[in-house]
């Protein structure tokens, strides 16, 4: 059946303008009919409704879909095997967001320039991207961390091919075969008794650690200056890993921390005690604060 020949264009524009739609006059011009519905919520349902039952899946599925559409969407999942299970350890749950913006990080590091470990994730164009994700609705039947990154967070260009960046990873053997990693319930006990054994051996360090400035929270002061809470990203001296830590800067110090936040890679130089804890860990007793320019 031929819907063009039966059913003239005037007749579908009549019958939709009888159904609440409105032609665009704009449009008209160019001898076009596009048309518009004052009531658009209902009419994006409609068509929600058809590709559910089209595609056999809910509509709730559809809509999801239809969010990150212009997204590269990661689902995080913590499955358990009681189906009244209605909690998560909070600090399991801290961790694995945590978890989850190193990965983003590391990958995005990886993108722009390849290599097999990353020992310190500070790169900016990775910091925006990471900063473009968003924290998507979580899924009926377990625990979910949904990331949604916006394909087009980043105004750089990756290298397409392997060979034209710096350096190439090469493939793992396990490759294409592997996309699900699983982790016990059961085993759940036995890794919460491994971070507290590992936490209670932590202990303050009072050192002079290099940093970037991450955010500035401080406040205006009496004197008309503004001081106050900063979130630094100090570099350990072991250099494995960047540490996320909160501090209270003077006046004076605060000037330079907002001196390095406004330049694009510059370091700080802070002395002072850094606690132990969840990141943004606590820094305290802070004798020094410099900028050091690159």
């Amino acid at each position: 059946m031929n819907l063009e020949t039966l059913i003239p264009p005037t007749d579908l524009r009549d019958y939709a303008k009888d159904h609440g739609w409105v032609l665009l006059k704009e449009a008209a011009k160019d001898r076009l009919y596009v048309m518009t519905n004052p009531h658009y919520s209902e009419a994006v349902m409609l068509v929600v409704d058809k590709l559910a039952a089209m595609e056999g899946k809910s509509p709730q599925a559809v809509i999801k879909s239809l969010l990150e559409v212009s997204d590269d969407a990661i689902a995080f999942r913590v499955t358990t095997p009681r189906p009244d299970e209605r909690s998560l350890p909070l600090a399991f749950a801290g961790s694995m967001v945590t978890g989850a913006q190193q990965l983003l990080m590391a990958s995005a590091c990886t993108v722009l320039k390849p290599q097999a470990h990353h020992p310190r994730l500070r790169r900016t164009e990775a910091q925006q991207f990471l900063e473009a994700a968003r924290f998507r609705h979580t899924q009926p039947g377990s625990f979910v961390l949904n990331v949604s990154c916006p394909v087009q967070a980043l105004d750089v260009q990756a290298p397409l091919l392997p060979n034209e960046a710096d350096a190439s990873i090469p493939k793992p053997a396990n490759e294409g075969r592997v996309s699900l990693v699983r982790i016990q319930h059961d085993y759940f006990p036995q890794i919460e008794e491994v971070r507290r054994a590992l936490r209670s051996k932590q202990q303050h360090v009072e050192d002079v650690f290099p940093a970037t400035v991450e955010r500035l929270d401080g406040e205006m002061g009496p004197d008309g200056k503004r001081a106050g809470e900063v979130i630094l990203r100090l570099l350990t001296a072991d250099g494995d890993d960047l540490v996320r830590a909160r501090a209270n800067l003077t006046a004076e110090q605060y000037r330079q921390a907002d001196e390095a936040h406004m330049l694009d890679g510059a370091f700080v130089k802070v002395t002072g005690k850094l606690h132990p804890g969840r990141q943004p860990r606590q820094l305290s007793d802070i004798t020094s604060f410099e900028l050091l320019i690159k």
